[in-house]
């Protein structure tokens, strides 16, 4: 895309150096002032794209943070099903979040309980657990299959 503006600026000085007429287009003008101000933009971009892989670079080789997520230890599926296997009596799907926050698992962060839910739906499907009233379930056992 840089190239495709440079190219535009470029042939706009070239008409604009050969013919005088194009002096005295505004138009022309305008457009070659907007494709220099884009490329300012482009070229201040880059610089920052830049600075933020040096960054990253410097990081790296100072031996820092791994930049990558803890590795999983299992599904939230999974995780869920222990949840409600170890609770003494129905549990509602707003109490599993709160109990695999405090686990330290994570979850989706736009809609935590919709993902718990998900994950009770297909425990229900899989006959490990029973809805007893909405959003909230009990273990019944392991599936069959």
């Amino acid at each position: 895309m840089i190239i495709m503006f440079k190219d535009a600026i470029d042939t706009i000085e070239r008409l604009w150096s050969t013919d005088p007429v194009m002096n005295h287009q505004p138009d022309v003008r305008q457009a070659r002032n907007t494709l220099n101000a884009r490329r300012r933009a482009l070229r201040d971009e880059l610089k920052n794209i830049e600075q933020a892989i040096e960054a990253i670079d410097r990081a790296i080789a100072s031996g820092a943070a791994p930049l990558t997520r803890a590795p999983r230890v299992g599904t939230v599926k999974e995780a869920v099903a222990n949840v409600v296997r170890t609770s003494p009596r129905p549990i509602h799907a707003n109490d599993i979040v709160l109990a695999l926050q405090a686990q330290g698992i994570e979850l989706s962060p736009k809609d935590p309980k919709g993902t718990v839910v998900t994950a009770l739906i297909r425990l229900r499907n899989a006959r490990q657990v029973e809805a007893m009233g909405r959003n909230t379930y009990r273990w019944i056992g392991e599936s069959a299959e």
